[in-house]
């Protein structure tokens, strides 16, 4: 029969198997890597509940500003129909990116696990706003 002297208990707690005998330092020794292991599990757990707040947060404002944006463009599509006018592909174009962010930011608000793996649209939708925003910068009608 072979005993392990030397082994550390992962477990304090359960009594050792048959053939396997512990000294008191390895028992400390495993006490103080599961106090050590609970305080990492503490802390990420901390940190990812602050980072799905901060994520909400962020998705929330991605939500208020799509909704202004469209609500803007819609209102000043309804004037250009009103008169008979041509709303040009520039409008168009922002509504559309405005209507896709609204969209994405419902279906991603929940703080889930899917929703971290969405960086990609959400950098493609940042670059189509950056470009929404520069081509209306010379928009005008006068």
């Amino acid at each position: 029969m072979l005993l392990y002297s030397n082994l550390p208990v992962l477990n304090p707690l359960l009594s050792p198997e048959v053939g396997i005998t512990s000294t008191r330092s390895s028992s400390l020794r495993a006490t103080q890597q599961i106090v050590t292991i609970q305080t990492i599990a503490t802390f990420v757990s901390i940190m990812g509940t602050a980072s799905k707040v901060c994520s909400m947060i962020l998705r929330f404002g991605e939500l208020a500003s799509a909704a202004i944006v469209a609500g803007i463009l819609g209102r000043y599509l309804t004037i250009l129909a009103n008169a008979n006018a041509d709303a040009g592909s520039r409008i168009i174009y922002s509504e559309v990116i405005a209507g896709i962010s609204l969209f994405f930011s419902i279906i991603l608000f929940p703080p889930l696990k899917y929703s971290f793996y969405c960086f990609a649209i959400d950098f493609a939708l940042f670059i189509c706003w950056i470009v929404a925003f520069a081509l209306l910068c010379n928009v005008s009608y006068l």
